[in-house]
């Protein structure tokens, strides 16, 4: 699972780096992030991680890019009865690929990944990944301020855990952002992203939460 994970976050990044180099425009962004998770039995934990994405737009195509990955730890479960200590990370990356239908709209396809590694006990730990549909767009307010938005959706994921009888499910995911340029290379963001997971036992597990980070565009 870890080994699939980094290929693709590889895969992803060697992308856009190589897009970026022909891109009309071009930006990637990374920080902090501070995720949580809610689980199906009604457990809940939050950490602080990180995030990298990134998104271009090659001059003189039609098309867009656009990658994702956030990460964060955290050492416990908090139900209402109180804390079970357990240490564990949460993965989530996407990738998507399509044709601009307005010049600052993207619409395509492309791929998204879900994993909870449990440190203690493997057999909860839970991937869920598939072929994704979505779009992303953004909006320039002026010279320095630039509004981003994403939304992906796995109509067919794979389920691969112990912990679950499930072995499909479907994946809804979104992101948005809001950027400053301090200059014409560099700026600062702030965002919000989104993920649920529902197994098809109705079981479903809620990630998300807020980053803030620097840009670098080009």
């Amino acid at each position: 699972m870890r080994q699939m994970r980094r290929l693709s976050l590889v895969v992803a990044l060697v992308l856009l780096a190589s897009t970026g180099a022909m891109a009309q425009t071009a930006q990637l962004s990374a920080g902090a992030y501070h995720g949580n998770l809610s689980f199906p039995d009604d457990g809940k934990s939050s950490g602080f991680g990180l995030y990298v994405s990134g998104e271009v737009a090659p001059a003189g195509l039609p098309i867009g890019l656009s990658a994702s990955y956030a990460a964060f730890g955290a050492d416990k479960v908090t139900y209402d009865s109180g804390d079970q200590n357990r240490e564990h990370t949460v993965n989530v990356i996407d990738l998507l690929a399509g044709y601009r239908v307005f010049r600052t709209v993207t619409v395509g396809g492309g791929w998204a990944s879900f994993s909870y590694d449990d440190k203690a006990d493997d057999t909860r730990d839970l991937t869920s990944q598939g072929i994704a549909v979505g779009a992303f767009a953004s909006y320039p307010f002026d010279g320095r301020i630039d509004a981003r938005a994403k939304v992906f959706y796995v109509p067919s994921a794979k389920v691969e855990s112990d912990s679950t009888a499930a072995d499909e499910g479907t994946m809804l995911g979104f992101s948005v952002s809001g950027s400053y340029q301090l200059n014409q290379t560099f700026g600062i963001e702030a965002g919000y992203r989104s993920l649920q997971v529902k197994l098809e036992n109705d079981d479903t597990y809620s990630t998300g939460g807020l980053f803030v980070g620097a840009t670098f565009s080009f």
